[in-house]
């Protein structure tokens, strides 16, 4: 496979031929050379990012987006992909060392297990059910299921509950006729964002029928081999779309974090904010650990092995970020997937009796359970608190937001936090440390909070983790602070746009 040659790579400014480093005064910038005509052999699959947009060492995120085809949200990323086009990096980066499996571990993998063929272990294909009630055993209140997840609170809540006031700090009256104009170019534009910044990269696991039209960010972003989930409710099939546009993602080795979003999915910060919290961070947002419901009746004691029992079992939401180290031993370990691949699927039983007979979901167990099972615990934030979602009744899928609901008040909302404790101001005025085009952190010399909380404006750094942007005077969040929202349905995408653009909300605006 191609990312095993991420393994041995020795990540170096000069990392392998066509990519030249220059700096300056003004930022670190990177020209660009002819690519070796293989790179452009892939078709669909040619990425504007990776090794095929030559670039310096700059540590990248990468985006893995699991879509059934269309991307209702792609004027709000093409936005965000410009706002990164406007920042120049102003300090010199620095890669995280190669991984060593060996050492991560503490010894040797867990050895593979033979492959059972899909048509042996017999698998149902369920269409995803908006509303499924649980079965007897699996019933609960769904404010657990996302383990430490919580619930966004209904948009009509008091505004001083929720850290939402007048007295938040605004750079001046917002010009709504330009926000206007920017709503509708965006959803009309067809440029290619994602090529123009060099912080960020795509992946997409999208099916291999459906053709994203020219212009669009996601064309020629696909994977070589998209997994079908269009029947994949509680299927092995999820997961299996994250490990190949994981795999993808790990043949670039400038790649140090990989975020699994959902097509309703949107980004609640600059990206700034963002890039800068994400390269910071050491610890995987995965609640690999006995903390929150692990839900232990979904386990089958068919799947324990001498290497992997029920003590192993964790449970965590499907939207993580890995680091790459956890992203290696993911693509490295054939142990735990096989398990997972013959015996944590669910299926529906015959009528006319309702529920499930079998119901296992691999993509809210795999990942934890494996990272577990390696005793890595430690190496998660025990929360896997990336992308925030509204739990609301006895459903397996969190609310969806109307367009009435959709509000740059709603995104203040959820950036501040359940219990504002995600004072986001350090981070944003910090990061003008780093970066050239930070244009708004002057509205934050003054030392006002944004989410309208004193206690939070302390509590927000989670600064006892070393990091090159910390060393340079970033002021990161918490790992409570989700990056991430949804689901925001294509009916909502002109509301959506508005409020993350507006700086009132998301602050993509160049004018923020």
């Amino acid at each position: 496979m191609g990312w095993l040659a991420g393994l041995s790579v020795q990540r170096h400014p000069l990392l392998c031929s066509g990519i030249l480093m220059a700096g300056s005064k003004a930022g670190w910038n990177i020209a660009q050379v002819a690519l070796p005509a293989a790179h452009a052999a892939h078709g669909d699959a040619l990425q504007g990012n990776g090794l095929e947009m030559a670039q310096m060492s700059i540590p990248k995120v990468a985006f893995m987006f699991l879509t059934l085809g269309p991307m209702a949200n792609e004027p709000v990323w093409r936005a965000f992909f410009e706002a990164a086009s406007r920042l120049t990096l102003k300090v010199q980066p620095s890669l995280r060392p190669p991984v060593n499996l060996t050492s991560l571990v503490g010894g040797e993998m867990k050895p593979p297990l033979q492959s059972v063929p899909d048509d042996l272990s017999n698998k149902p294909r369920l269409r995803r059910p908006h509303l499924l009630r649980a079965d007897a055993r699996d019933t609960q209140s769904k404010v657990d299921v996302e383990g430490w997840e919580g619930l966004v609170e209904d948009p009509e809540e008091s505004e001083s509950r929720r850290g939402v006031s007048s007295g938040v700090p605004r750079c001046g009256q917002e010009d709504l006729g330009l926000l206007d104009r920017e709503v509708e170019r965006l959803l009309q534009d067809r440029g290619d964002s994602v090529a123009s910044q060099s912080l960020f990269s795509i992946y997409v696991n999208a099916p291999l029928g459906y053709r994203y039209p020219t212009g669009s960010l996601f064309r020629g972003r696909r994977i070589r081999n998209p997994a079908d989930t269009s029947y994949s409710f509680a299927q092995f099939a999820l997961v299996e779309a994250q490990l190949r546009m994981m795999a993808e993602a790990l043949e670039d080795p400038l790649n140090e974090k990989f975020v699994m979003l959902s097509e309703s999915a949107i980004p609640l910060y600059r990206p700034e904010i963002v890039y800068l919290q994400l390269v910071h961070e050491s610890k995987s947002r995965v609640n690999a650990c006995k903390l929150g419901k692990r839900m232990a009746g979904r386990w089958s004691p068919e799947m324990e092995t001498a290497h992997l029992n029920v003590s192993h079992w964790r449970k965590t939401q499907f939207w993580t970020v890995l680091n790459r180290g956890h992203a290696e031993l993911v693509m490295a370990d054939g142990h735990v997937k096989e398990i997972f691949r013959r015996y944590c699927y669910s299926k529906r039983a015959s009528a006319p009796r309702k529920g499930f007979v079998k119901f296992c979901v691999s993509d809210e167990h795999y990942i934890p359970t494996l990272l577990a099972s390696y005793g890595l615990e430690d190496q998660t934030d025990c929360r896997g608190s990336s992308t925030r979602v509204q739990w609301s009744g006895d459903t397996y899928h969190p609310k969806t937001f109307h367009p009435k609901e959709v509000t740059p008040d709603l995104i203040r909302s959820i950036q501040c936090g359940w219990q504002l404790q995600c004072e986001w101001g350090p981070a944003l005025q910090s990061s003008a440390a780093l970066f050239e085009g930070v244009h708004s952190a002057g509205c934050l010399s003054g030392g006002s909070p944004m989410c309208d909380s004193a206690e939070a404006w302390d509590e927000a750094s989670d600064g006892g983790e070393p990091s090159w942007v910390a060393d340079h005077g970033y002021v990161a969040l918490n790992y409570s602070c989700h990056l991430f929202a949804r689901k925001f349905p294509p009916s909502a995408v002109n509301e959506t746009l508005r409020a993350a653009l507006s700086c009132d909300g998301g602050g993509l605006g160049f004018w923020c």
